[in-house]
């Protein structure tokens, strides 16, 4: 019987960064960790290593920001917030042995909107390998990639059509340019195709996300 939850055991760190006694940034990292044995040890590594990617961007990039900015708030007399920065995970299927996930890292400034970042991770348990877009076409699809964006292009005209969205009037031609094959993950209803914060449109529409049946293999 295939198990009913995924080989995941998340592992939590934070970390309070301060200058002159005083917090300036918080981080907080929720990743999923996996057995490191057998197929499994080569996701835990990578999931090992995304952690500690983002450690490095937040103490080298993010903390002397942070620390600016108290300096420019004491110098107005203004209240310093201090700044925020997270990463977690959620996972959008488990179909064994398929493992889809999307980490999604949040940075919180001084007066700024809050920054989001999406990855997608689909993995193979059994084989302990990452799943590729592509693969999930028929071998012999070899237009996958023109027939897939038609799809997408499609939803984005409609939801414009409709003015359910705040997707910018020329976001079908962009999405082609813009379209990146390592943003997908999986989900009960298909492939989850997703854009960049700004790409497609303003700030309030957030992280676009176009979903489309996973084609049958055969």
């Amino acid at each position: 019987m295939e198990p009913s939850t995924p080989p995941i055991t998340p592992q939590q760190w934070k970390r309070v960064m301060k200058q002159d006694g005083e917090v300036v940034l918080t981080l907080s990292i929720r990743r999923p960790a996996f057995p490191d044995t057998g197929k499994t040890a080569r996701m835990e590594r990578y999931f090992a290593r995304i952690a500690q990617q983002w450690k490095a961007r937040w103490e080298t990039l993010l903390f002397p920001r942070a620390c600016q900015a108290l300096t420019d708030t004491r110098e107005t007399g203004k209240p310093f917030i201090p700044w925020q920065a997270e990463l977690d995970y959620t996972v959008t299927l488990w179909q064994p042995p398929l493992l889809s996930l999307r980490l999604e890292a949040v940075e919180s400034g001084q007066s700024t909107r809050p920054l989001h970042i999406w990855m997608g991770e689909t993995w193979d348990c059994a084989s302990g390998y990452p799943r590729t877009l592509r693969s999930f076409f028929p071998a012999k699809a070899h237009r996958w990639r023109r027939g897939l964006l038609e799809k997408i292009r499609d939803q984005a005209a409609r939801q414009l059509a409709s003015g359910e969205s705040l997707l910018d009037p020329d976001c079908p031609q962009v999405m082609e340019r813009a379209f990146d094959p390592d943003r997908f993950y999986l989900t009960d209803s298909g492939i989850a195709v997703f854009y960049p914060l700004y790409v497609l449109g303003a700030y309030a529409e957030g992280i676009p996300v176009f979903t489309v049946p996973i084609p049958d293999p055969s």
